[in-house]
């Protein structure tokens, strides 16, 4: 691990990681290029000065040891947009947090002791602007999220659910074995139903109770009502 200045040249993937972690593991799973790790230690306002110095970067944090200081970290997550924020769980049960963790303006988390291999597939994807949930979990958050009486059919929360983990429509017809024209279709109902004219708006909604944009559609693929039905 690192302490020392880094430049933007040699920046690469950075993370910073806070709070009573596996050390030994995050030294194995980062241990080589793109992957640049800083050890932050000390009061929580340390660990922000030294996000705020590097970012863009992604804060790999213990989820307790933040939950202590909630009102704090919120404040900053508010107005530090470029750092993206992956919460290490130990014995919390997940369906219980993630729908705190995204309202906090986390990016999601992972489980305590993940294998090195899925712990760096879940860094590049937060740091590419997605959501790091299993889907069942975002698909449950979502419905509690929206109800009443226009909400949306059990086929709409699952493809909902794959938006916020940053599939085209192609690539969620793929994931669900359904025609492309399915997914089309299903989006115009969801923007329907939820009163909102593309992804980014559904997703703000879902999880950008901080202002913070927690997902960054694949390019080309934020579509207006009136795209789709083109």
């Amino acid at each position: 691990m690192r302490a020392t200045k880094i430049t933007h040249r040699e920046r690469g993937l950075l993370i910073v990681a806070a709070g009573p972690l596996d050390w030994e593991r995050l030294d194995g799973s980062f241990s080589k290029p793109p992957f640049i790790v800083v050890r932050a230690g000390g009061e929580l306002r340390q660990v922000l000065n030294e996000c705020r110095k590097l970012a863009p970067c992604t804060l790999i944090g213990d989820y307790d040891f933040f939950l202590s200081h909630k009102a704090e970290f919120s404040k900053f997550l508010q107005f530090e947009k470029s750092v993206s924020v992956l919460m290490e769980i130990r014995e919390e049960k997940p369906d219980e947090v993630l729908g705190p963790l995204l309202q906090l303006g986390c990016m999601g988390f992972v489980v305590a002791g993940l294998p090195a291999i899925k712990l760096r597939r879940a860094v590049r994807a937060v740091q590419a602007g997605e959501i790091w949930a299993p889907r069942r979990l975002l698909s449950a958050v979502l419905q509690n999220r929206y109800g009443g009486p226009r909400s949306l059919t059990p086929r709409e929360w699952e493809i909902l659910a794959l938006v916020a983990q940053g599939l085209s429509n192609r690539a969620i017809s793929q994931a669900l074995r359904i025609a492309h024209e399915t997914v089309r279709w299903n989006m115009r109902m969801i923007y329907k139903k939820l009163d909102v004219h593309d992804r980014k708006s559904v997703l703000l909604r879902a999880f950008g109770t901080n202002g913070r944009k927690p997902l960054e559609a694949e390019a080309g693929d934020t579509m207006t009502n009136s795209q789709l039905a083109g």
